[in-house]
């Protein structure tokens, strides 16, 4: 159902979808709390403002960037791989219970504080948070590590910290 200009999608009644791919509509909401073994999820852009992914505990990727998602609770995420939300409107966001992420883009939003110390940030294989705050604190596993990480992007005003309140 990928850009077919749909302004709202019922898909509780299919309780074990694993995939869905809902890209470029006009969804500004999505009930996905009865699609408990959904394990892919694309909704880039569409104009979300809530998405509730915390039944999902199968979600391996998330692919919800260009919305207006200005919080996303994570929480029950543990399985999640794959997280790209660039551009949308996070300020804070907590990353710290995706302890099987790999690759993870923030970048074009404007986050202020990242918490990405999750106790596995060396299998983090792409990181991008470019284009936020322009002094946003990343807290990390080891900020040493952050530094020289291969394919972890930030910007030069940003700065990895292994102590920030976490």
């Amino acid at each position: 159902c990928t850009n077919t200009n749909l302004d709202t999608l019922a898909v509780s009644m299919l309780p074990n979808l694993e995939y869905l791919a809902c890209n470029t509509n006009e969804l500004d909401s999505i009930d996905l709390s009865q699609n408990l073994q959904l394990n892919y999820l694309t909704c880039k852009h569409n104009y979300l403002t809530v998405l509730d992914v915390t039944n999902n505990v199968n979600l391996e990727a998330l692919h919800c960037s260009h919305n207006s998602l200005t919080d996303l609770d994570l929480s029950n995420s543990v399985n999640l791989k794959e997280l790209y939300c660039h551009s949308n409107r996070f300020a804070i966001f907590d990353a710290s219970d995706l302890v099987s992420l790999e690759e993870f883009d923030c970048k074009l939003n404007n986050i202020v504080y990242l918490n990405l110390k999750n106790g596995n940030n060396t299998n983090l294989d792409f990181f991008d948070c470019t284009s936020n705050y322009v002094s946003m604190i990343i807290c990390v596993d080891d900020s040493t590590y952050a530094e020289s990480a291969n394919n972890w992007n930030k910007e030069s005003t940003a700065s990895f910290a292994d102590s920030c309140g976490c």
